[in-house]
C-alpha cells in the first residue's frame, strides 16, 4: 500500500476529507496485571461516556487516493479521534487478586481505578480499502455514491489513569484496531462533496499504567458527517 501511495501517476485521483460526529463505546471488561505487585484484576463491564460534543471534540480526517483505471476502488489513510470516559462511581464486579490478596466483590470502579479516561482520546490511525458504488449520475459523473471502507491500523490512545497511587497522562502506541463503515458521498460541485457515514471500530489495546498493564477491547459506533475536497475535478466512472 505504501508503494502505491508514493507512486503518483497523472491518472491518480487524490482527495482529503474532514469530519465531525458522535461516538458511542460499548461497555467493556478491563484486565489489570502487575507482576511486580502480584496483581491481576478483572473489572467490569465498565461503561463509558463519549462527550463527543465537548472539547476536545470528536473529529477525524482522511487522505484518499482513487484510480481511474479502477474507479470503484481507492486506498486511504484515516485518523479518528473519539473518547471513552469511565465513571468512578459506577459499581462493577472486581475479581482476581490485588497485592497478592484475593478479591471478588461489586464496588465502585473508583475504589480500584480512581481515574480512567481516553479523553484526548481513543485514537486510531487506519489504512483502508475504499469501494464506490454510484447510484445517481449527472452529465456522466456521479452525483450520489454509496461508499464502503474497511481497514486496520494502530491505536494511539491518550491515557489518563490512576492506579495504586500512580498517575498516567500521555499518548501511547497501545495495540491495534479494525474498522468498517458504509455511507454516502453527495457531490456538491466538481470538487466538493458532503459525506455521511455510519462506522464501527474495535480497538484492542494494552495500556501502560506505570505500575501495571491494562488490557481492554473497545468497540465503538460512529456517526460521521463532513466534506471531501478533490484535487482534480473529474474522475472517470464505471
Amino acid at each position: 500500500m505504501a508503494a502505491a501511495l508514493l507512486a503518483t501517476p497523472a491518472s491518480a485521483q487524490w482527495s482529503i476529507t474532514g469530519f465531525f460526529g458522535n461516538a458511542s463505546t460499548a461497555p467493556a471488561d478491563l484486565t489489570i496485571r502487575s507482576k511486580d505487585t502480584d496483581t491481576e484484576l478483572d473489572l467490569g463491564p465498565v461503561s463509558f461516556a463519549d462527550e463527543s460534543s465537548r472539547s476536545p471534540w470528536y473529529y477525524g480526517w482522511r487522505v484518499t487516493r482513487g484510480f481511474e483505471q479502477c474507479p470503484w476502488l481507492g486506498i486511504e489513510a484515516e485518523f479518528i479521534h473519539a473518547k471513552a470516559i469511565s465513571d468512578p462511581n459506577e459499581v462493577v464486579r472486581v475479581r482476581g487478586r490485588i497485592s497478592g490478596q484475593p478479591i471478588d466483590l461489586s464496588q465502585a470502579l473508583g475504589s480500584t481505578l480512581p481515574r480512567f479516561e481516553l479523553s484526548h482520546g481513543l485514537n486510531v490511525l487506519m489504512g483502508n480499502a475504499v469501494l464506490h458504488w454510484p447510484i445517481v449520475r449527472r452529465n456522466g459523473q456521479p452525483l450520489v455514491e454509496i461508499v464502503g471502507r474497511a481497514g486496520a491500523g494502530p491505536g494511539i490512545p491518550h491515557v489518563e489513569a490512576t492506579f495504586m497511587g500512580h498517575s498516567t497522562d500521555r499518548y501511547e502506541l497501545g495495540g491495534w484496531a479494525i474498522a468498517g463503515s458504509v455511507g454516502a458521498d453527495i457531490r456538491l460541485s466538481s470538487r466538493l462533496s458532503a459525506v455521511v457515514d455510519l462506522a464501527w471500530t474495535r480497538a484492542m489495546l494494552r495500556l501502560d499504567l506505570v505500575t501495571a498493564d491494562l488490557d481492554g477491547d473497545f468497540t465503538t459506533r460512529h456517526i460521521i458527517g463532513g466534506v471531501t475536497w478533490r484535487f482534480r475535478a473529474q474522475r472517470q466512472q464505471p
